[in-house]
């Protein structure tokens, strides 16, 4: 097992044969499939899908005060707006895309780690922030009950204007109550995380992963909550780029694939 920054890399170390298998966000599996954007010069067509992780993935969250007058992501524009550099950067600028904005119609952006743009935002710094995190998350329950939140929803139309162009993004409802003083469902979206591994690992060696996998689940989730809900159906789910032969034989095998 070795330590990573993130998706982009353990994609990397996938295509260059440094690593058997990786996880990554849906979006980096196929574009590194592809060696598209920042793959491009890697070979291509070197990963195959294993398995979806369990779980909604990280839910975008635009969080505001619950005093604020901003009630919907238009009204975001001409504020003081915060987000962490990087793939929160991105999730910004699709939701400002959704609604055919740009960075440019908010009064001004700073990037800031969350613990920092919870501080801002509490200080008056900012009047609003993005992170994406599965919901409940912990920094946004404690700002509910110490000074109150209130999460925008995005709305459905903007996240199926979203998924028609991007089809790693899900929709994902916030129930209302998950945060103290937010009585509403908020309609966000989030993106799936892929276990993939190499398109050379051998086939019994990926069934057998996936097997012990889908027949410990209970177990997987008694190591880690984010685990319940591991089962053959989530496995397949949003999958964007071909499945390791190992993986689909698990699969066709349990009757999830044809």
């Amino acid at each position: 097992i070795e330590a990573s920054t993130g998706s982009a890399e353990n994609a990397r170390l996938l295509a260059m044969d440094e690593t058997d298998f990786g996880t990554m966000g849906m979006d980096m599996t196929l574009s590194c499939y592809n060696a598209e954007g920042e793959f491009e010069g890697l070979p291509a067509e070197q990963i195959m899908h294993v398995a979806t992780h369990s779980g909604t993935g990280a839910t975008v969250h635009v969080i505001t005060s619950a005093k604020s007058d901003i009630n919907s992501i238009p009204d975001l524009a001409g504020t003081k707006f915060g987000v962490t550099a990087g793939m929160m950067a991105g999730y910004l600028d699709d939701v400002l895309w959704a609604y055919d904005m740009t960075t440019d119609d908010l009064g001004s952006v700073v990037n800031l780690s969350l613990s920092d743009l919870c501080t801002a935002f509490q200080d008056g710094n900012i009047d609003a922030f993005l992170y994406a995190t599965p919901a409940p998350g912990t920094n946004f329950t404690d700002l509910a009950m110490s000074f109150g939140i209130k999460v925008v929803d995005i709305g459905q139309e903007a996240v199926d204007k979203l998924m028609a162009e991007k089809p790693w993004y899900h929709t994902v409802v916030i129930p209302a109550g998950t945060y103290d003083g937010c009585d509403e469902d908020i309609t966000t979206f989030a993106q799936y995380t892929a276990l993939c591994a190499r398109a050379d690992v051998p086939e019994e060696t990926v069934y057998n992963l996936v097997k012990t996998m889908m027949e410990n689940a209970d177990a997987l989730e008694a190591v880690h909550k984010n685990a319940a809900g591991t089962c053959p159906e989530r496995g397949i789910e949003g999958a964007l780029i071909p499945m390791h032969p190992g993986a689909e034989r698990y699969y066709k095998e349990v009757g999830v694939l044809d």
